[in-house]
Formats: structure tokens, sequence, C-alpha cells
């Protein structure tokens, strides 16, 4: 490889991140959304934008008052007025539920009674959404 053909590979290598490609999920924005579900039932959804194509990451930061219970987190795609699932994944407090390479667009998440611990009642629960 010539001084010309590794001249050109830098110049390229230093614009790409100019051209809006993927995003390091260290600079991916994180929010906190809250609801309550009932018994059996699914909660309100969170509606979000990833700006860019990147990883995103969903953690269930907060279920009371059965903290040590099994919900269900859902990923899907706005269309619509709805959301249209995409992927489900049983979630346990401080544990990552979902997560892993996402694209530019508008998506959801939901929360529900995934079935699989008996609950004493109607749960509230915060959700930690990163995106790119």
């Amino acid at each position: 490889m010539g001084f010309r053909e590794i001249a050109a590979a830098i110049v390229v290598a230093a614009l790409l991140p100019a051209c809006g490609g993927v995003v390091n999920p260290s600079q991916n924005d994180v929010q906190t959304v809250s609801g309550t579900f009932e018994v059996g039932g699914v909660g309100p959804v969170h509606e979000f934008s990833a700006s860019k194509n990147g990883e995103f990451f969903v953690t269930l930061i907060s279920l009371a008052p059965d903290s040590t219970a099994i919900v269900a987190v859902s990923l899907g795609q706005r269309a619509s007025g709805g959301c249209g699932l995409i992927t489900s994944a049983p979630a346990t407090v401080n544990r990552q539920a979902l997560g892993g390479p996402l694209d530019k667009g508008d998506y959801c998440v939901q929360v529900s009674d995934a079935g699989l611990t008996v609950l004493s009642g109607p749960q509230t629960y915060s959700l930690r959404v990163s995106t790119p």
C-alpha cells in the first residue's frame, strides 16, 4: 500500500463519524419512564426515537410492591398510533431486559405481567431506556 492509499484511508476514517454512523453506547440518550400495570395486564406505551443507528439498552430499575417478580418488557416500533411488537423478554429489577443493535427510527417499550410470578396486586415500575 502506497502513501496515497494510506492518506486516503486516514481521510475516510476521519470523515466517517460525521456521516451519522453508528453511535457509541456511551454517547446514548438515556431517559427514565415509569408506569403501572394490573395483575395479568399491560402498562402504558412509552415512546422514544433513535436519532441514529447504534445500540440500545432497556433496564428495569424498579418494581413495587413485588420487587423480586419477573415481568415482561417489550420493544415495538411505532406505527399508525400503535406499538407493533418486535421482541419481548422476561425482566427482573436491575438487570438489562433488552439490548442490541437498533436502526434510526421511532420505537416504544411496554411492561406487562409475564405470568411467571404471582403478583400481589398492581405493580409500579421504572425503566431506563438508552438509545442512540
